[in-house]
């Protein structure tokens, strides 16, 4: 069935609001996720109930105040908010039990299909921003679409820009804690990066400033390990920075930046986002309402409420709010327990902080993208990867001879 689940994650991938109005699909996330809930489905009944619960504790905990939102969403007649409880607290979670259920062979492929997306969806950022035009563009609030060449903003595959730079800049923070070696990484996040410049998000731009200073320290603190000279390493930072930095003056390339205030409107309605609070009923504040982002947004004056968190508290009320915060604390600490502090930070950096810049992290694809990498980019040293494809494989195939294992010996 790892076929199937392959396909479950790529139809997720690409079958956004971007691709699917342009073939005419509707009630997008019920198509895009159908494969994978239905595998997850199938799983349940090679599980006993007792164990896969004390298994999977944390992440039950999550259901079960998703299935409570819910609940709470049917009494107070918010029938929409049903549904993105469902996509945003619960099918996140059950991908989540999904993916940790499979072999480190298939989840070394789902890595392989999420390094795809990431070059296919880097790859037509920087397209658009060439050509100065969207393929699979859908206006959505707060998106700028091609008044000036420097404040053009590529949409690629997840339509909003903020959307496409948190997931590109997430999957990049995991690249960097991944078993590839040094020359690959170098060259995702080289690739990531120009993408964010084509998406215009000044937020993750800035952020990457940052983890790229702290990453060229590190590299060049341990260069013995990586066996590369210091001064291999600081020509190839002052070639990469020139570079970029002729991308950003000469052909507007991230050019918020360069031509913009920081403090600008744009920046200015995040710092006074807290007043969207203002403009909602004592019950919606308790229990919340998903019609209410909107009707706000046009009073804020704003292309967005401009916050994830006030946007979670919108739909789903304060309460909720609090007891989903805490099981996706708990949820997240979980899944990085094995990872380093190193680690653990690149992934906080890339993820949650950029994310808490803008309203990206309230939306569901974030979060499934982020379940899939962190169960697809391997912690552990090379060799112990290797080490366990190989036993994976030879378990599967002890029946074949000569089979040819060269393969695993230049991991990527």
């Amino acid at each position: 069935m790892e076929i199937v689940l392959y396909i479950g994650i790529l139809v997720y991938m690409y079958l956004g609001n971007s691709i699917a109005a342009k073939i005419g699909v509707t009630m997008v996330m019920t198509h895009s996720t159908i494969i994978l809930v239905l595998l997850f489905v199938r799983n349940l009944f090679f599980f006993e109930l007792e164990n896969i619960l004390q298994r999977f504790k944390v992440e039950f905990l999550v259901v079960l105040i998703g299935m409570i939102t819910m609940l709470l969403k049917y009494i107070t007649g918010d029938v929409a908010g049903i549904k993105l409880a469902f996509f945003f607290m619960i099918f996140p979670v059950l991908l989540s039990i999904l993916l940790e259920t499979q072999s480190v062979f298939t989840k070394y492929n789902i890595r392989n299909i999420v390094l795809f997306f990431f070059v296919t969806e880097c790859g037509l950022a920087i397209i658009e921003k060439v050509l100065g035009m969207n393929f699979f563009t859908i206006v959505t609030e707060g998106v700028l679409i091609n008044s000036n060449q420097w404040s053009f903003r590529s949409t690629a595959f997840l339509s909003h820009p903020l959307a496409n730079a948190l997931v590109v800049s997430m999957i990049m923070g995991f690249v960097l804690t991944s078993s590839m070696r040094l020359r690959n990484k170098i060259l995702f996040v080289l690739l990531g990066f120009v993408s964010l410049l084509c998406f215009n998000a000044r937020g993750a731009i800035l952020m990457w400033g940052i983890i790229g200073m702290v990453a060229f320290i590190y590299v060049l603190k341990y260069s013995n390990r990586v066996r590369l000279s210091p001064i291999m390493i600081i020509t190839f930072a002052i070639i990469a920075l020139g570079g970029v930095a002729y991308l950003m003056l000469h052909h507007g390339f991230g050019g918020r930046l360069v031509h913009d205030d920081i403090m600008d409107a744009s920046a200015n309605t995040r710092m006074e986002v807290f007043r969207a609070l203002s403009y909602i009923t004592a019950d919606d504040f308790w229990y919340g309402n998903s019609k209410n982002y909107v009707s706000i947004t046009q009073k804020l004056e704003a292309g967005g409420v401009e916050n994830s968190y006030i946007v979670i508290i919108l739909n789903y009320g304060i309460i909720m709010f609090f007891f989903w915060f805490m099981g996706c604390f708990f949820f997240i600490k979980t899944l990085l327990n094995t990872y380093s502090k190193v680690s653990k930070w690149l992934v906080f950096s890339s993820f949650i902080l950029v994310g808490s810049m803008n309203n990206a992290l309230a939306g569901t694809v974030p979060w499934v993208f982020f379940v899939i990498c962190v169960h697809s980019f391997p912690f552990v040293g090379k060799e112990e990867l290797k080490k366990q494809l190989l036993l994976y494989y030879l378990i599967k195939n002890k029946s074949k001879k000569n089979e040819n294992y060269s393969r695993f010996n230049d991991l990527p």
